[in-house]
């Protein structure tokens, strides 16, 4: 069972309510927004159970590939939901009030299961920064606490992290190549190499093109004093276009590898799209316990993950489908049977 069996009871909600907000919930049990939303977990409490599930599910292998992205849940015009700050959103290409999240989860390359998040801040955030001694961290502090956190959970398998090119800088880079840590990333075209004493835009290196029916390429580099793999690879969608993507990563491997790990990092977009669309990811709108509800979403979405891998469905919804045919009571004690939790101290262990 979970350590604490209340748990089970804000997942179910969220499972068998996904698209409605507290209130509307309230309504579906008989009690106020309020009640529901104080009903759920804290975020800490979720992201251990979180870990555990993950552990549990990715035992039995011995490569593990973290992932991480950001996404924003827009607010509209309110600033006192917790987590809500003002940040550029590129889609509309204008400053929107919105929560704005990096998330992580860990993936056998197949199955991903989330294992936390952590809001990003932005100018409300910076405005207070100023007037306390509290220090926010930044995303790439965040990424590399989440980094070795994953450390400490898998200590005995190869882990590889991947994300998109709006992560590849070189403060980041830098720690991770003086670390000794396996990434692989998208890489923006115009970034300045320099390989065997030329330099040039990545686009433009001779080295990188490809030739006939060659679909990836990789060569050594230099880019801000750093030694790191470039890799140009050829993809090409179900409707036969052609697109070229540059990678960057910090480890050796063949070209086609570097692409085929890259590709591993469409599971967290599908967190993101299905915890929106099924989920309620952005729906409830709640001042104190946001956060909570956000991690909440997240374990569910890690409990259809592991249903499906269990039953064999295609999908998560598939799962999240079969899961609402249950009765409540029958929910409770099958959600509880995912995950066993021992707290020794504070470390978190497996039964």
């Amino acid at each position: 069972m979970f350590a604490n069996t209340n748990l089970v009871y804000p997942t179910r909600i969220i499972l068998s309510n996904s698209k409605k907000n507290f209130t509307a919930m309230g309504k579906s049990f008989n009690v106020c927004g309020d009640t529901i939303s104080r009903s759920l977990e804290s975020a800490e409490n979720s992201f251990e159970s979180m870990e555990v599930l993950a552990q549990q599910e990715l035992k039995d292998v011995s490569r593990i590939f973290l992932l991480f992205d950001d996404t924003k849940l827009p607010k509209d015009n309110s600033k006192k939901i917790d987590g809500t700050d003002r940040h550029y959103d590129q889609k509309v290409g204008k400053k929107i009030t919105a929560i704005s999240m990096i998330c992580f989860s860990v993936s056998d390359g197949e199955h991903n299961y989330p294992i936390g998040f952590e809001y990003l801040y932005g100018d409300f955030g910076r405005e207070e920064q100023k007037k306390s001694d509290e220090k926010f961290l930044t995303k790439q502090e965040i990424i590399q606490a989440n980094i070795i956190r994953a450390q400490h959970l898998f200590p005995d398998k190869e882990i590889i992290g991947i994300a998109d090119g709006a992560f590849a800088s070189k403060e980041l880079l830098k720690w991770l190549v003086y670390n000794d840590i396996a990434v692989e990333m998208r890489m923006h075209s115009n970034r300045v190499v320099t390989y065997n004493g030329y330099t040039c835009q990545i686009r433009d290196m001779k080295a990188l093109k490809l030739r006939g029916r060659q679909m990836a390429k990789t060569i050594s580099a230099i880019w801000h004093d750093l030694k790191i793999q470039i890799t140009v690879y050829k993809r090409i969608d179900k409707h036969g276009k052609i697109t070229i993507i540059y990678l960057v990563s910090t480890f050796l491997d063949q070209p086609i590898n570097h692409a085929n790990i890259y590709k591993k990092r469409w599971p967290i977009e599908k967190i993101f799209r299905t915890s929106k669309q099924i989920l309620g990811l952005g729906q409830a709108q709640t001042r104190k316990h946001q956060r909570n509800h956000i991690a909440a979403v997240l374990l569910a979405y890690s409990l259809l993950i592991a249903e499906q891998k269990k039953r064999g469905y295609k999908n998560p919804e598939d799962a999240a489908r079969a899961l609402k045919q249950k009765k409540p009571s029958t929910l409770n004690r099958y959600l509880a049977s995912f995950i066993s939790i021992s707290l020794i101290g504070s470390n978190l262990s497996i039964n």
